[in-house]
């Protein structure tokens, strides 16, 4: 028992440092272990069996496991096909190793049952809803599709799919404004800069845009409904995470888990009057100001087998207005702009090898291309990069329901590692984005990664016109993959790409210096110490859960650049 809670507070505290102790354990203890089966880690973390799984092959195996019933919907990220077209015209070509051999090593994976008879009453291999109903069934209570599985989960997001198609685009005018005016013209209206806390500051900005594009809210006027919004959605994530998870309700005192089920209860009355609007009809003379989410449910139309209704709607604006959502996207855009406005190239952080020779920041080489599409492109390998090796969320759950078998495919050592049924596999993507075997110089910042040449800094690449196909970097696991990818990254991506090309454009410059060891290692920047000295200073550094961030005010000095 106390070894079980000792195992829960250690993980809880730093992911990254439980499981690298743990791996470094098992390898003193297993010295002739095969490199696959050292790569999953068995723990116990709140009364559960976890497999934590830290191989990129492995995770992708598990992510993208197909259904084996042949239901005809079409689910177009199952395999990550589609998923990794979406960055297809920046992968990065002629990616080599120092001794001129591919990265990637040819260690990819299978998965599939122990046993191989095949029957139609058997569950699922993998299921989310099962490994994360105890911890968000009662503050993200159905219908949605994180609690969702099989058929009813695929049917259900192929709607929202459709229905959210085009929201990324009609957001990024909305995006920018918001940008503007409650970033840009509260900071840099005078000449001198203003020292900020970066993370507070695009954390508040987040609340403006999710509720501005879902919810069509401002903090105009007193501003009471937005910040009434933003506690109860606070309230919900603090009851969610408490670490003492019992509901108590006294005239005195009440528990965080308590007022947590109470914010669910008033957020669905307050979500209650936008799902109505969404669902009203078409009338001209409506007096709301409609938002981006409304506008697109409505042009989308809704066929005769749609069955959207308000306990839909309310449902999924719980989950995409939430604090998690909020914290999420300000984590990803803190590293985004780090990267972009405060990091510096050296001839150690190009793919090439070479550097530019500057000190300019990526923005300021950005900025120099009156190209927008270059830009954009420039802006979109970055971001790939920052996914990779800052993702916000570390890591997600999959209840095992049969006894499955997790297969290498090295030809030289091949190796089956199993998990019984009923036991959890945790995929821990923050570890697979660094995954060795398959990245080259897996833990350093290489901003040029998913550049559509073998590129440097300097403008000559970046100009050049027919790329070469050689080979192609997989993407990330930053929104996840496969049937349960994240309904909400192209909109992620739209915001955090938009936020930036606003700044860069209006010549917006920063200054700062990242003095703690672990917050560069999250970054990637710079490889001045082993690994396990990393990971420590990561623990010390940074909160991973629920999502990844500084655990300090990362502090830098904003303004314009004089001309």
């Amino acid at each position: 028992m106390v070894s079980r809670l000792t195992q829960s507070f250690s993980f809880h505290s730093s992911p990254e440092s439980f499981i690298s102790s743990r791996l470094e354990q098992f390898t003193l203890s297993d010295g002739d272990s095969l490199p696959f089966a050292s790569r999953i880690v068995k723990a116990q973390i709140l009364n559960r069996e976890v497999h934590i799984v830290t191989s990129y092959h492995a995770c992708k195996a598990i992510l993208c496991h197909q259904s084996r019933t042949n239901d005809p919907v079409e689910e177009r990220r199952a395999d990550g096909g589609e998923y990794a077209s979406e960055y297809a015209d920046v992968y990065a070509h002629e990616r080599t190793s120092k001794d001129g051999a591919s990265p990637q090593r040819s260690r990819k994976c299978t998965v599939h049952a122990r046993n191989s008879n095949r029957s139609h009453d058997k569950p699922e291999l993998f299921a989310a809803r099962a490994a994360y109903r105890q911890f968000m069934g009662d503050f993200f209570p159905g219908p949605n599709l994180l609690l969702e599985d099989g058929l009813a989960h695929r049917i259900h997001k192929d709607q929202w799919r459709t229905r959210l198609l085009n929201l990324p685009q009609s957001s990024e005018s909305l995006i920018r404004e918001i940008t503007q005016s409650r970033f840009l013209d509260q900071l840099v209206g005078g000449q001198n800069p203003q020292e900020i806390d970066l993370y507070a500051h695009l954390k508040s900005l987040i609340w403006d845009i999710l509720f501005g594009v879902f919810l069509s809210i401002t903090r105009n006027g007193d501003g009471s409904k937005f910040h009434r919004l933003e506690e109860l959605q606070e309230a919900l994530l603090r009851g969610q995470f408490s670490t003492f998870p019992v509901s108590i309700s006294t005239p005195l005192w009440s528990s965080a888990r308590s007022r947590g089920i109470d914010a669910v209860k008033e957020l669905e009355k307050s979500l209650g009057t936008v799902a109505r609007d969404v669902l009203a009809s078409k009338a001209s003379d409506r007096s709301f100001n409609a938002c981006p989410f409304s506008e697109q449910l409505r042009e989308a139309g809704l066929p005769s087998d749609d069955h959207l209704d308000a306990e839909d709607v309310i449902s999924h604006l719980r989950l995409f207005t939430s604090s998690i959502a909020n914290k999420a996207l300000a984590s990803l855009l803190t590293a985004f702009i780090l990267n972009l406005f405060v990091w510096r190239p050296s001839s150690s952080m190009t793919n090439s090898g070479h550097g530019s020779g500057t000190s300019v920041s990526l923005a300021e080489l950005i900025r120099s291309y009156p190209d927008p599409q270059k830009r954009v492109i420039m802006l979109q390998s970055v971001l790939a990069e920052t996914e990779r090796l800052s993702p916000p969320v570390v890591g997600v759950m999959r209840r095992v329901q049969q006894d499955v078998l997790i297969s290498s495919a090295d030809r030289d050592r091949p190796e089956e590692y199993a998990i019984p049924g009923g036991q959890d596999a945790w995929l821990y993507l923050s570890g697979a984005n660094r995954d060795p075997d398959v990245y080259d110089r897996a833990g350093e910042f290489v901003w040029d990664r998913f550049l559509p040449s073998f590129s440097t800094s300097t403008k000559d690449t970046v100009n050049a016109d027919v790329p070469s196909t050689d080979f192609q970097p997989p993407l990330p696991f930053a929104f996840g993959d496969g049937i349960k990818s994240c309904l909400g990254a192209d909109l992620s991506r739209q915001i955090c790409l938009t936020v930036a090309y606003t700044l860069v454009d209006k010549s917006i410059m920063m200054a700062g210096r990242i003095d703690e060891g672990g917050v560069v290692a999250w970054l990637g920047w710079e490889r001045r110490m082993d690994r396990k000295d990393e990971v420590q200073l990561m623990a010390r550094d940074l909160k991973q859960l629920p999502t990844q961030r500084p655990r300090r005010a990362v502090k830098v000095q904003v303004g314009r650049q004089t001309k």
